[in-house]
């Protein structure tokens, strides 16, 4: 049983998917990227598939969508990676039939030239309503415990999650 592929059950019987999270144009760090599966070239016959999403934060989702290309060096470059096991050729696949995987990523952003690094980050996707994914999880870096929730389409595997911190930094 995959858990990324369940629903819950409706009062009156029928699959239901949760609507999309919430948008935040303003006022929430957002990041923007594309997501991305691919085998990994390490090892010949190997199945180990690579999972990324790759792109743009800045404070705000209106900051990435007026310099998406960055010309004003408003936003700066982030990562998130999930490498795990896969069997069979499709297991590689970015198609509908092999959904994202969840799990642990490893992570770092751009910041005043800065690499910082993710902790513990845990991120899930699950289908909705609209025929994407939701996206929600979990992080620490040095500024702190955060929670993400946000989307991808399925079609073009354009995501976009917003950061809320909810635990001041470890020392």
């Amino acid at each position: 049983d995959d858990p990324r592929q369940e629903s819950s059950a409706a009062p009156d019987g029928e699959d239901w998917l949760p609507p999309p999270p919430k948008v935040y144009p303003t006022g929430v760090i957002c990041l923007r990227g594309q997501f991305t599966r691919s085998r990994t070239n390490r090892i010949p016959n190997n199945k180990r598939t690579l999972q990324n999403i790759e792109g743009l934060w800045a404070p705000s989702l209106e900051t990435i969508l007026d310099d998406s290309k960055n010309a004003k060096e408003l936003c700066n470059a982030f990562r998130y990676q999930l490498e795990y096991d896969a069997d069979g050729p499709a297991a590689a696949s970015d198609d509908a039939a092999h959904p994202p995987r969840s799990g642990r990523f490893q992570g770092w952003f751009q910041m005043d030239g800065k690499k910082i690094q993710e902790r513990d980050v845990t991120i899930n996707f699950r289908n909705n309503s609209e025929g994407h994914y939701n996206i929600e999880g979990v992080g620490v870096n040095e500024f702190g415990g955060y929670k993400i929730s946000g989307t991808m389409t399925s079609d073009d595997h354009v995501v976009t999650v917003f950061r809320h911190y909810v635990s001041p930094p470890t020392p």
